[in-house]
């Protein structure tokens, strides 16, 4: 059962909420109702979509319920991915994508390992950036363009082999790779779904040149995170934004009101969400999170269930997942 603070949605000025609504102390949730609170059941698979769709050959060159390295050609550079096809995929209805974007100086693989979203009900891309990195971080040796080119390629290699759900293609990163999806979601949004960001690295350039429509976005962040602080500041010599601006302004984006119901989770996590929006926006806030995948393989936090960010991601995105 999820709890609302002092039994009532609580509304709080946005930037005063996210960065120092001290609703938090002011209920208590047991132990086995946050367990029982922080993690959602799974969802149904989705039943045939009416939205458009690619068609696709009865199977692709890799086979459902199995995981493999593709390689793709970007404009004259070769370039590779990972592809998860679920089980029980045919290509009877279009299956939603999750596009997913690991931090700097990791592999597609351990995202794959840690994250757990070949779970998913929907095929997943595991993206693997130049030189371990995305655009437009400092530390990115491609450009914003080749990046977005790149995505562009995967998704067509994908539609090709695939029967995909074109109105269901989701973008989700940890830190330098929650940064690329934000901009994905900013540049290309006729081309992303929906947007969940984990402990994001929120750079300036990834909110330059963001197109007028609405995209939703989940944020996730944790208060201990001491990469990529939750209160913003500088790394690599380059600034990058706070939790607080970047929901502000994508507050302002997807149309949302001003005020942030809170909702206890536990006694360490806060969901934050806005209403009034034309896109969904929302905020969990962990407490004593830090730079990691909140419930992945990874964590030590033991606040948050095993898989938290998986299953609150997948919600989310509106796409069922296997126990």
């Amino acid at each position: 059962m999820r709890l609302k603070i002092a039994a009532v949605t609580v509304l709080c000025a946005m930037a005063a909420a996210v960065a120092g609504c001290t609703a938090q102390d002011s209920a208590t949730v047991s132990p086995g109702q946050a367990s029982n609170a922080a993690v959602p059941g799974p969802l149904a698979t989705p039943a045939a979509s009416t939205a458009p769709a690619t068609t696709a050959p009865e199977s692709g060159p890799v086979a459902a319920d199995s995981t493999e390295r593709i390689t793709v050609d970007v404009d004259g550079r070769e370039r590779s991915f990972v592809l998860s096809v679920p089980d029980g995929y045919t290509n009877h209805s279009p299956w939603p994508v999750v596009l997913a974007f690991h931090g700097w100086k990791e592999k597609a693989e351990w995202m794959h390992d840690y994250t757990g979203l070949d779970t998913a009900a929907a095929v997943v891309v595991y993206a693997e950036g130049v030189d371990q990195a995305w655009s437009p971080a400092p530390y990115a040796t491609t450009s914003v363009a080749e990046d977005i080119a790149y995505v562009e390629a995967v998704l067509a290699w994908v539609r090709e082999h695939y029967l995909i759900d074109d109105a269901s293609v989701n973008a989700v990163g940890l830190s330098n790779g929650g940064g690329f999806a934000t901009l994905l979601g900013c540049q290309a949004p006729e081309q992303i779904a929906a947007v969940a960001t984990i402990s994001a690295a929120y750079y300036q350039d990834v909110h330059h040149d963001c197109a007028e429509v609405p995209v939703p976005h989940l944020d996730v962040h944790g208060t201990a995170d001491s990469i990529i602080e939750y209160y913003g500041g500088t790394r690599h010599d380059t600034v990058y934004s706070s939790v607080p601006e970047v929901l502000a302004a994508a507050a302002e984006r997807n149309g949302c009101d001003e005020g942030a119901e809170i909702m206890r989770e536990s006694t360490e996590v806060l969901e934050f969400r806005w209403p009034g929006c034309e896109a969904g926006l929302q905020h969990i806030r962990v407490g004593g999170g830090g730079h990691t995948w909140p419930g992945g393989r990874e964590d030590p936090n033991v606040s948050v269930p095993e898989d938290f960010a998986t299953y609150r991601v997948l919600e989310f995105f509106g796409v069922g997942w296997r126990m």
